[in-house]
């Protein structure tokens, strides 16, 4: 839509005023899409008030936000369209409790939208890393007293990063998961999800990455103090920093989405003016997710 070549709170409020605009748009999203019934298979409708679709054939009715991660929010359609917008235009990790307030909504609700939010943020593995990629491990935690560099034996949670760079060496797309440990069966994931076989990869002499060189085109070289790496360290430090400034602990649960809410404008800061529009087409798209595991949520 043209409304988000230029993102601003006003012009967005101006515009989606109610429910039945935020349906109005999810309609729209749904129709460039190509809509089918998810029962049926087939795409025979006709739109009828408020935006639902009624089937030809069958007769049954969907509203805009059926089957979509808006499916039934209790907290109204448009409170959750702009809580979308907050995390969207947000440079760091948002708290449930600073969304619950703004919002007026419980902590819980807000941390179980939020939950949905981020699980539509992840990275679909669409485009794969093909040029000038840096891979490397860290740990996410408080630094242990008396001990320095990565062990296993520490109450840290584990994470390893894949960052490419542009012909200028700025950091042009990034990835980061969260992994059980350091061995070469955990840090195998980052280089099938996100890098091609055939790409330059550049990376510490960690003994884990030696049984992943039979398979990639790697390049082991010394860390020099993290000279070698600085790209790759920033982007690490800027994750931990986001994550402990706003929690105290993150369950390895949540990690990986608060790790998808980091680097989701990064990946697409070559369009900006259509990060916000995939964003909310990404909400669309996702099937509707149950809450069955509130308890993790709570961690």
């Amino acid at each position: 839509m043209d409304i988000f070549k230029v993102l601003g709170l006003f012009k967005l409020s101006e515009r989606f005023k109610t429910d039945l605009d935020c349906g109005e748009y999810f309609s729209e999203i749904k129709s460039n899409d190509g809509f089918k019934f998810v029962q049926f298979g087939h795409g025979a409708f006709q739109v009828c008030e408020d935006f639902c679709r009624t089937s030809n054939i069958c007769s049954d009715t969907k509203s805009s936000t059926a089957n979509t991660l808006f499916h039934k929010v209790k907290i109204g359609v448009r409170k959750a369209f702009f809580i979308c917008f907050e995390i969207f235009i947000s440079t760091k990790n948002l708290s449930a409790r600073y969304t619950a307030v703004l919002y007026e909504v419980t902590q819980n609700t807000a941390r179980l939208f939020m939950y949905k939010l981020r699980q539509a943020m992840e990275s679909r593995d669409k485009y794969l890393m093909d040029v000038a990629v840096y891979v490397g491990q860290f740990n996410l935690g408080v630094a242990a007293e008396g001990r320095i560099g990565r062990r296993y034996n520490v109450k840290k949670k584990e994470a390893v990063t894949a960052v490419q760079l542009t012909k200028d060496a700025k950091v042009k797309r990034m990835s980061t998961i969260h992994i059980e440990n350091f061995s070469r069966h955990s840090l195998w994931h980052i280089f099938v999800n996100n890098i091609i076989t055939s790409t330059q990869i550049t990376i510490g002499k960690w003994k884990g990455f030696r049984p992943i060189e039979k398979a990639y085109s790697i390049t082991q070289v010394e860390r020099n103090k993290g000279l070698n790496f600085v790209f790759l360290h920033t982007m690490n430090h800027q994750i931990t920093s986001s994550i402990r400034t706003l929690y105290s602990w993150v369950s390895g649960f949540n990690l990986d989405r608060y790790l998808n809410e980091f680097y989701f404008g990064i990946n697409r800061s070559q369009s900006n003016e259509k990060i916000f529009n995939n964003l909310i087409t990404e909400m669309v798209n996702e099937k509707k997710l149950y809450q069955k595991i509130s308890y993790a949520l709570n961690q």
